[in-house]
């Protein structure tokens, strides 16, 4: 404004003094002055017009009220990251819950937020679930991404020793169960585990010994103990240890165990039975494995000697 009214005021000087410093050396008449004072008028009102225009204009712009420029709040960078790992945090706590209760999707889901948080730890539950789903693929490489980042973790080393196993990578699973059970030597899974691996690398002596540890660490009453004397049932078969065989096969039986440990179970019950002359027991036992496993050339053939009798052991 200051600026304009500045112009505007040194227009309106110069027009008017103009024509009195004019350089002009002739005389003028009355009529040649009278001339010239109109032209200078008119020009001088002009100019007092414009720079009236300019004032107002200026004074608009000065009066305008001016926006209140109010300052962002900076973000409280500490605060966001601390909120994030609590979100995290609760996102795996909720995943670890799901797998206790045996609902592996939300346990997936959860522990893929977690990992959208930016907590790696995501990889290890949800490898969890994928491997008791039967996504082993998806299991195997979440725990080795977990692994990429916690090399000592042994929870890691065994769920993705599980999902190796179930891929045939036998070596590499009996490796990493190794390593899980340098660090964590009291994990009973592990040593169940690394006897069904050994087992299925026909390493009869190691899978006894690796079932038999499992069973001293598993509590009494664990499900899984059906589990391992089944295996351990069945190193015992292929050792010619046939009454431990029977023993620990009765003992599977006798703890509940799942469809496919319950027919192996059964399956050496009959052939120990069918073995020591027992055939009733063994044409009963081989029978019921029939029936849980389906196609099984071993079975079918006990079966049928056991229900000949003593007739194919003359």
């Amino acid at each position: 404004m200051h600026k304009a009214l500045a112009l505007g005021t040194g227009l309106i000087i110069k027009s008017f003094l103009l024509p009195f410093f004019s350089k002009k050396k002739t005389s003028l008449t009355f009529h040649d002055w009278r001339d010239d004072m109109r032209r200078y008028l008119a020009w001088f009102a002009a100019v007092v017009a414009i720079a009236v225009v300019v004032g107002a204009v200026g004074y608009r712009r000065a009066i305008r009220p001016r926006p209140v420029l109010v300052a962002r709040p900076v973000p409280d960078q500490a605060a966001m990251a601390a909120a994030r790992l609590a979100s995290a945090r609760a996102a795996l706590d909720k995943a670890k819950a799901a797998i206790l209760a045996g609902d592996f999707p939300r346990a997936m889901a959860q522990a893929g937020a977690a990992l959208a948080l930016g907590e790696p730890a995501g990889h290890l539950y949800r490898g969890e679930a994928e491997a008791h789903v039967g996504s082993y693929r998806d299991a195997l490489a979440d725990e080795t991404a977990y692994l990429a980042i916690h090399r000592d973790s042994w929870e890691a080393l065994y769920w993705r020793a599980v999902a190796e196993r179930h891929g045939g990578a036998l070596v590499t699973a009996a490796n990493d169960l190794t390593a899980s059970l340098a660090i964590n030597a009291d994990d009973a899974p592990a040593w169940a585990e690394l006897g069904l691996v050994a087992w299925q690398r026909m390493d009869l002596p190691g899978a006894y010994y690796d079932e038999t540890r499992a069973l001293d660490l598993f509590p009494a009453g664990s499900s899984s103990r059906a589990m391992v004397l089944s295996v351990r049932a069945t190193a015992e078969v292929q050792l010619l240890r046939y009454a431990d065989a029977k023993v620990d096969a009765e003992a599977a039986l006798a703890g509940g165990a799942e469809p496919a440990w319950r027919a192996m179970a059964l399956k050496d019950l009959g052939y120990v039975s069918l073995k020591s002359g027992e055939y009733p027991m063994a044409v009963e036992a081989l029978t019921e494995a029939e029936t849980l496993s389906p196609g099984d050339a071993q079975i079918a053939a006990w079966l049928a000697a056991a229900k000949l009798g003593p007739r194919t052991h003359k």
